[in-house]
């Protein structure tokens, strides 16, 4: 058994409740290295940890490592909802109404919370509430202010657990009919049971906004083996209705991609057979771990603008349709868009992106023919153009 059946064999035991007979004997220290060395880059390491607690195997430092792993995630997990129990009191107290996103609702629904790992806590608040949430959480909480972003602002809380406070669910990856879905959110969340201003999304918004959310991580390199867990979670252990969920996909331009995601999910999670562009999907979203590579995104991208020249073009100047992200201020002053193209392009010289920018330019010269064709059949198979 090789690295990668090994890896989803162990995962489907944990996560999808597969029997783990016999895979004690293929957990060879060398196996289990490597399996670990694929898991960790997607954050899930601490599920093959998961997996062999339970086997009777010799001890070995890479056991050692998994188990100690797991345990870290573990404390994490509980760490993570101490700090979202106080903050969701706070909000409460505070009457800002406030919809906890992705893992804070995914992981109730795996067979273990902590199984489902989240690098930080996402929290929708409404944008005319973001300065009063921002008050609390820094002179009421003390958390510490990190980074404002084109759609959320990053704090850090004084137990170190990361928050990203988002005041916009339409990103710049967003086309205008996903936009649309998704600026519908605060007309269709309701109260969550037992709260009255922590809110939740219904069945197929929720779908709606993590498939859209795993397509724009796609598009920046990659996006991670757990987006598909997760879609085999909200398939398989989540009430649904599919007609609704595939509506709303299909108005939101997300049904194509949707459904590619859910045949590579059905094929790592339930072992169904994988047709020629479900193997080389599944071997972009590997080889991009959790967040994606440079790399990737530049093939991928390269392939959407036309070639290397107008790759890098549109790097140099970014469209209105980005900047206004980035710049809010420009959605009411659009002839200020020139200017704002000067501001970053000083940000990016004296604020420490040159390097990056460099970076980025260099591996769109390095892209080969044949990473261009790869990039340009799996956008064609997505519809993601």
């Amino acid at each position: 058994m090789d690295s990668e059946a090994l890896l989803f064999s162990l995962l489907q035991a944990v996560i999808c409740g597969k029997s783990s007979e016999g895979l004690a004997v293929a957990c060879t220290e060398e196996a289990l290295d490597a399996a670990y060395a694929l898991a960790k880059p997607h954050d899930l390491a601490h599920l093959v940890g998961q997996a062999v607690a339970g086997m009777a195997l010799p001890a070995s430092e890479i056991l050692e490592t998994c188990k100690k792993t797991a345990m870290s995630a573990f404390l994490r997990q509980v760490q993570q909802e101490q700090v979202f129990t106080q903050l969701s009191a706070a909000f409460e107290e505070a009457a800002i109404p406030f919809i906890p996103l992705k893992g804070l609702i995914l992981r109730a629904y795996y067979p273990q919370p902590w199984l489902r790992t989240s690098s930080d806590l996402d929290i929708l608040v409404h944008q005319e509430n973001l300065e009063r949430a921002t008050r609390i959480l820094t002179e009421n909480l003390g958390y510490t202010y990190c980074k404002t972003s084109s759609h959320d602002v990053a704090f850090r809380s004084p137990q170190q657990v990361y928050l990203e406070l988002h005041y916009s669910t339409i990103e710049d990856f967003i086309s205008p009919a996903a936009a649309q879905v998704m600026g519908a959110v605060w007309e269709q969340a309701t109260p969550a049971t037992g709260h009255t201003y922590q809110l939740q999304l219904p069945d197929a918004l929720f779908y709606y906004y993590h498939i859209a959310h795993a397509a724009k991580h796609f598009l920046g390199g990659g996006c991670g083996i757990r987006v598909f867990m997760d879609i085999w979670v909200l398939e398989n252990c989540v009430p649904h209705d599919r007609t609704q969920r595939e509506a709303l996909l299909a108005r939101g331009g997300m049904l194509p991609f949707a459904q590619a995601a859910e045949a590579l999910s059905r094929h790592w999670f339930d072992s169904a057979q994988a047709d020629d562009m479900t193997t080389l999907l599944g071997q972009f979203i590997l080889s991009g771990g959790n967040f994606g590579t440079l790399q990737n995104r530049v093939s991928i991208n390269q392939s959407r603008r036309g070639g290397k020249l107008r790759y890098a073009l549109s790097r140099i100047f970014l469209p209105y349709g980005i900047l206004q992200y980035h710049y809010p201020i420009l959605q009411k002053h659009k002839l200020l868009f020139p200017l704002y193209q000067v501001v970053r392009w000083c940000k990016l010289l004296f604020c420490g992106g040159a390097t990056r920018s460099m970076e980025e330019l260099q591996t769109n010269a390095g892209v080969t023919p044949e990473q261009k064709e790869t990039a340009s059949v799996l956008l064609n198979y997505l519809q993601l153009q």
